[in-house]
């Protein structure tokens, strides 16, 4: 790779300075005992999604990375089933990337020989390689900025996109897909993704990378290549920037803070409080956030307050919304009927678009069949959605 401005920080995954790397930053034992650079911590590539509005779905909420890394919320350190699938399955999705040559089940046989075979036989078998760094990448140029990698290609390896030998080899992300989350990529590689792949071409000084993607329910593997999007990248420096400086901000108001409730000075610890407060990330249509915010309620002295004209409309737009979500239900739930009718006609357990996509009726373990509809948009309905969206008049005519 590309090594300039770039600097390396090799600290075995899930040691306690792995995390503090990616929250409040290392401590000068942690730097003594793996040799490396002092760092403050950053905002990381698997979170530029949150950073941007990209993902809001799924916890951790980007209001709860703010306070990760401002070290006044300690995150979660459990393991669960997705990412004891991802840790299990990334070496082998790694290897279908050096396996595959270009075409949908290429690398079936050859998977099948590797695994045969001797270590020469291995080697030789390899259409494409990479290797699998175990560390932190920070580009100088860029030091809030931070990426863990899954993979990077050899140098002078090719891209899957057009052959173009990139000489300097290019980051390579591996994905596994299960079922409740395939719908998400129905339409392609949903933007988090897009975004956080940029971010490792930000940080390896790359202008190319690939997400190579398992779904392993149905075991179907796909090579999605990517060149650097400029304008993407600039908004990530942009937009991350911004949050880290209010991350630096608000860890020198806990600093203060603390002093002064810790010597009784209540009024002057709450004005760093505000600070603290102020600087998180505004409440956002997530439901991350609910539950996050959820969890951060705490019962006060007020058990009422008054309410505001400005809050009792939300109020009524929040009803007008389920009103229309009702109907949106109603009119999803007629179209379903609809298709289950020519099934049940028919006795039918597929319905082909060609390529295009299908629609399946099929039977689970449980003898119990699910309705699945995975077909391709042919036109832009995000665009769609969003223009009639936008036509909704919500204010509140009195």
């Amino acid at each position: 790779m590309n090594n300039t401005n770039l600097t390396l920080y090799r600290i075995p995954t899930e040691a306690d300075a792995w995390f503090r790397f990616r929250t409040t930053g290392l401590l000068p034992e942690d730097c003594e005992k793996y040799k490396c650079n002092p760092y403050a911590g950053g905002c990381g590539s698997s979170e530029i999604g949150l950073l941007l509005g990209l993902q809001k779905k799924y916890r951790p909420s980007v209001q709860e990375v703010y306070h990760h890394k401002c070290g006044d919320l300690v995150p979660q350190r459990q393991s669960n089933r997705a990412m004891v699938r991802g840790k299990i399955l990334e070496p082998i999705v790694a290897k279908i990337w050096m396996l595959y040559e270009g075409e949908d089940d290429s690398w079936v046989p050859n998977i099948m020989d590797y695994m045969e075979g001797n270590r020469e036989l291995k080697r030789e078998l390899s259409v494409r390689n990479a290797r699998k760094y175990n560390a932190y990448f920070v580009n100088e140029k860029y030091p809030w900025l931070f990426s863990s990698l899954d993979y990077f290609a050899e140098k002078n390896t090719p891209g899957i996109m057009d052959g173009k030998i990139h000489p300097d080899g290019f980051p390579v992300e591996v994905k596994t897909i299960n079922t409740h989350y395939a719908k998400l990529w129905v339409d392609g590689v949903p933007p988090t993704f897009v975004a956080q792949l940029n971010q490792e071409m930000i940080c390896t000084n790359s202008d190319y990378g690939e997400l190579a993607v398992l779904f392993p329910d149905e075991f179907k593997f796909t090579i999605f290549p990517f060149y650097r999007d400029q304008e993407l990248c600039d908004r990530i420096i942009h937009w991350s920037k911004k949050f880290w400086d209010k991350v630096l901000e608000s860890r020198e108001a806990k600093k203060k803070m603390d002093f002064y409730f810790q010597a009784g000075k209540l009024q002057e610890g709450e004005e760093q409080q505000a600070i603290i407060d102020s600087n998180e990330p505004e409440p956002d249509d997530g439901e991350a956030y609910l539950e996050y915010i959820k969890e951060r309620f705490q019962p006060g002295f007020n058990e009422e307050i008054d309410g505001d004209l400005s809050l009792y409309d939300d109020t009524m737009v929040y009803k007008l919304c389920a009103g229309i979500s009702g109907l949106l239900d109603e009119k999803q739930t007629g179209i379903k009927n609809r298709i289950l009718k020519l099934l049940t006609d028919t006795g039918a357990t597929k319905i082909s678009f060609g390529e295009a996509g299908q629609i399946t009726f099929n039977e689970n373990k449980n003898k119990q069949r699910t309705l699945l509809i995975n077909t391709k948009a042919l036109y832009d309905i995000k665009g769609i959605t969003q223009t009639e969206f936008d036509k909704l008049d919500f204010t509140i005519k009195r």
